[in-house]
């Protein structure tokens, strides 16, 4: 369980640039990984894919503390409020409501994992006024997309064909989302995050508006309560770091040259995985 707010000697309170933080990936690119980082915080709230709460109910999924969502010691908190004033309905989860969620749990800013369902919502929100006058930031997290192909193809037998569509059509949403929005968005591989995780928290850090702070990088030392969580155990119960390269055994050369295919032909992923 977090760490009570007063029990931590850190900063001094500051206004944090982007108190709502939306974290975008495609599944299987480390955002659980970088969400219990972020955890870590004293002052940052993860939520884990919190858009998706009314499927995680529905599928009976359970919180990443291992408990059911309805009896977890931190959702029982929030989940009748949820329930009561916004019908667990996603679209309605406003700049407000992310407000008194973080002003509930005592936090100063908070990170939502949703990935693509933010996405889907951004028409919605970026017309609302609410939402123009509001600090969200955006965290466009990448990951080498053959280590993204070995991990769907390891986990389900969808196939190739339709994990490359499905990726490259996220991918260019999320490289217009770059391009057009400059100062709150902050893109983000995965493997600077495995490799230097400390020097990359803190460009997350500054980015949402708070002092690093060193626990962050002991994201295993602490009970998590996220929704809708990965269930992968790779790196769960451990702080030490690496990066996942079972692609290069695991995928065939033809595999490999169909996704470097995708890489060159978008500028987002050429750039921050440049082929040899």
């Amino acid at each position: 369980m977090k760490r009570e707010r007063e029990q931590i000697d850190s900063t001094p309170s500051v206004p944090a640039h982007h108190p709502l933080t939306f974290v975008l990936s495609f599944s299987h690119s480390g955002s659980t990984l970088l969400g219990r980082m972020l955890n870590m915080h004293s002052r940052i709230l993860c939520v884990g894919e919190l858009m998706r709460i009314k499927e995680a109910l529905k599928k009976d999924l359970r919180c990443s503390c291992g408990d059911r969502i309805k009896e977890c010691e931190f959702w029982r908190q929030h989940l009748p409020t949820i329930k009561q004033k916004y019908g667990l309905n996603y679209r309605k989860f406003t700049p407000k409501f992310y407000g008194s969620l973080r002003t509930a749990s005592q936090n100063e800013a908070i990170v939502d994992l949703s990935k693509t369902k933010v996405f889907r919502t951004m028409t919605g929100y970026f017309s609302h006024s609410n939402w123009k006058s509001e600090s969200a930031g955006f965290i466009v997290l990448l990951r080498d997309p053959r280590g993204v192909g070995a991990s769907l193809l390891r986990t389900n037998n969808k196939g190739l064909d339709r994990f490359l569509f499905r990726y490259k059509k996220w991918m260019k949403r999320y490289q217009e989302l770059t391009r057009g929005r400059k100062s709150n968005v902050l893109a983000l591989r995965y493997e600077d995050l495995c490799m230097y995780p400390e020097r990359e928290l803190k460009r997350v850090c500054q980015f949402i508006g708070t002092a690093f702070e060193p626990q962050m990088l002991l994201q295993a030392n602490e009970t998590h309560h996220f929704i809708h969580s990965s269930t992968s155990n790779y790196m769960k119960n451990i702080n030490e770091l690496k990066i996942d390269e079972r692609w290069r055994s695991e995928l065939s050369a033809d595999q490999v040259r169909r996704i470097n295919a995708v890489i060159e032909d978008i500028d987002l992923l050429k750039d921050a995985y440049p082929l040899d």
